[in-house]
């Protein structure tokens, strides 16, 4: 009885320690794919930063763009409104055809 105890002890034994074997193959596995996906985590959050401050700058350069065509509008508006004057002054003295 005593032998019999005893040997299912040791496969009991031996059931454990293939098992624990596999699993810290299985851990030490999971541990690098999260090593990897810290990895590509971090390098995506870098990325995504960088297009972001990329973004600001672009947005920023394109309203100083578009105050400057806005200013250059209404300075040819201007323009446009004198030449009419002249010309409507012009046509209004000249004597019927």
């Amino acid at each position: 009885m005593e032998e019999d105890v005893r040997q299912r002890f040791e496969r009991l034994e031996g059931f454990l320690a293939e098992h624990f074997v596999r699993f810290e193959e299985r851990m030490s596995r999971s541990e690098a794919r999260m090593d990897r996906l810290e990895r590509t985590v971090s390098l995506a959050i870098r990325v995504g930063a960088r297009q972001l401050r990329e973004l600001r700058e672009q947005q920023g350069r394109l309203a100083e763009a578009q105050l400057r065509t806005e200013d250059s509008l209404r300075e040819t508006d201007d323009k446009l409104n004198a030449l009419i004057a002249v010309v409507d002054g012009v046509v209004r003295r000249l004597p019927p055809a």
